[in-house]
């Protein structure tokens, strides 16, 4: 008896439909930034129009395998366990991924604050609202990509605060899930609501071990507000799930046009997702050039046309390129360029990588050799995927700053962080490894029939007692508000004043406000009238005297010169962890 899988169906368009309002916002933010006209009257209607009729074009590509496999011949039995599972999978996703991080910051996802998100994140969201433009290039490594900074501006677009980032960053964690489980839907075929609870788990597997658990950094990044990372590895992803990969039947041109949809949010993100998109692009490319030189048909013209579409379609992601050329004559300064120093592929023959290499590094890549060698000879159906997860490894090892930060003369760190993408492949890897073992032992019909019906109780006892267990993840935290308003979590402030930065959010507005050795986004008043540009002199400068990088304490930092500032700059306020100067 065929039953169509409505939750899997739900849960696809869910999928579909984050992808194309993701689209949707970066492509305002990306030409409408650049244009200087990044306002409400603008994004927004962009925004509502464009959504819905990207959503309508890639609902009708018939061909995404997603949508194929949602329908199912379910056994006797199955169909009500399928329902089952797929609810304990979803209350486990809602209860320990989405409630914390929709409670930012008032929750464990306000625990720490990266000084990414201070330092430039949330700094070039906020100048990209209060000025219309994503072309300020003096905001600390303003050169970057901005697509995930596109969606905390649409954020304070809706909101005119930051209150609404905990919930775009909900539907990062959505996205990624979702490209997970389809990808590895895809590949494997196993039953779609036990391969969402298995993923589900993975995720979570940080709070149940971590001795040799190379996806505990899953965990860390689901609430974790303030990193573009997790949205990388989600767009990388659904590029890998629409992909036409060999052995997929009869391939439809109209297949390209997700790719390049997906290939775009990934591009707006971080530049190193050119490492995995352009040699798929160019494969497929390649493909129509010879389907076109071979036979000069219709077919063959279309299926080039609808490239070159799918091409353009990427190209708001790589909008900030010629923004970068116009304004700074190359694409990257040297500054930049100096942290592909700090990969794992710059250090190899550096000893203090070699001496401070994790188990989990040795794994991945004996696992990635292994996957290799088997599929040349002995799983030739596999060497797809070996090939795809050869190109994440290499692509990892070359992304800057995956080994070291600053120097490289001290103990290697692998940013895990990098390597999502990769580290889903694998265990989407382990998974088809696993099936096509399991194929080979044949079971009775009976035993297959009484597991329909028992193993769906079975699992909802173990998330239960996977959610008692962890219920203060649910808690709420009110003194975790602090890190939308200050750097420190204790006040170490004078005269009434939690610190510089409260200082300076009292009484500045309307100012150019400079912070050295600290993080801007804290000098933003109520209002965001502040800026913190470095495209004109300030009218107020914050020095926070303990190096943020470091461990030493210092009274100010070796760069910052007081004699020769306080020539134009008067002391208005000190502590005992910073200062702030006014223009005389």
């Amino acid at each position: 008896m065929v039953k169509k899988d409505i939750i899997g169906d739900v849960l696809f368009n869910t999928f579909l439909g984050i992808t194309c309002f993701f689209y949707s916002v970066i492509f305002a933010g990306s030409v409408l930034g650049v244009a200087g006209l990044y306002k409400p009257v603008y994004a927004f209607p962009l925004v509502i129009i464009s959504t819905p009729l990207l959503f309508i074009l890639l609902s009708r590509i018939s061909t995404i395998d997603g949508h194929q496999f949602l329908w199912r011949d379910y056994p006797n039995g199955w169909a009500i366990s399928e329902n089952i599972v797929y609810a304990i999978a979803l209350i486990l996703i809602v209860l320990l991924i989405l409630i914390p991080i929709m409670r930012w910051p008032e929750s464990i996802a306000g625990d720490w604050f990266p000084w990414d998100a201070g330092k430039y994140h949330f700094p070039k969201a906020v100048e990209m609202v209060r000025s219309g433009s994503a072309n300020d290039m003096t905001i600390a490594y303003g050169e970057y990509p901005f697509g995930y900074e596109s969606l905390l501006s649409f954020s304070m677009l809706v909101s005119g605060n930051a209150n609404l980032f905990g919930w775009m960053h909900a539907l990062i964690d959505l996205f990624f899930i979702l490209s997970f489980w389809l990808l590895a839907k895809r590949y494997t075929q196993i039953r779609s609501s036990f391969l969402l609870l298995l993923i589900t788990l993975v995720i979570l597997s940080n709070y149940f071990f971590k001795f040799l658990n190379l996806w505990r950094v899953f965990q860390m990044e689901m609430v974790t507000v303030g990193k573009n990372d997790l949205l990388l590895a989600a767009s990388i992803l659904s590029i890998l799930f629409f992909y036409p990969f060999p052995k997929t039947g009869k391939f439809d041109m109209w297949a390209m046009v997700p790719i390049g949809v997906a290939g775009m949010i990934a591009l707006s993100v971080k530049p190193n997702a050119a490492y995995v998109l352009a040699p798929l692009w160019i494969l497929l490319g390649g493909k129509m050039v010879w389907k076109v030189l071979r036979n000069w048909v219709r077919e063959s013209k279309s299926s080039l046309i609808i490239y070159l579409i799918s091409s353009s379609l990427m190209i708001p992601g790589v909008i900030w390129i010629l923004r970068n050329l116009v304004l700074n004559g190359k694409i990257f300064s040297d500054y930049v360029l100096e942290a592909s120093k700090w990969s794992i592929a710059s250090n190899l023959t550096n000893p203090y990588f070699y001496k401070y290499i994790p188990k989990n590094l040795y794994l991945i890549i004996g696992l990635t050799l292994i996957m290799v060698l088997i599929s040349i000879k002995k799983f030739p159906k596999y060497r797809w995927q070996a090939g795809i997860l050869l190109l994440l490894v290499i692509s990892f090892i070359f992304t800057p700053v995956t080994a070291f930060f600053l120097r490289t003369d001290v103990a290697a760190s692998i940013n895990w962080r990098f390597g999502q993408a990769m580290l889903a492949y694998i265990f989407i890897v382990l998974l088809l490894l696993a099936k096509d073992l399991v194929k080979r032992i044949n079971f009775d019909g009976k035993i297959r029939k009484l597991a329909g019906y028992v193993y769906a109780p079975f699992l909802l006892l173990i998330a239960l007692g996977i959610v008692w267990s962890k219920v203060w993840v649910l808690e709420r935290k009110p003194e975790n508000a602090i890190i939308l308003r200050d750097q420190f979590r204790e006040s170490v402030g004078v005269d009434g004043y939690y610190s510089v930065y409260d200082y300076v959010q009292k009484n500045v507005c309307d100012s150019t406000v400079w912070v050295e050795n600290g993080l801007p986004y804290y000098v933003y008043d109520a209002g965001y009238t502040n800026t913190v540009s470095r495209e004109n002199s300030a009218n107020y400068i914050v020095v926070i005297k303990t190096n943020w990088f470091g461990d030493e304490r210092m009274e100010i930092p070796t760069y910052f010169n007081p004699e020769t500032w306080q020539k134009y700059y008067s002391v208005v306020y000190e502590d005992q962890e910073g200062i702030v100067y006014a223009l005389k």
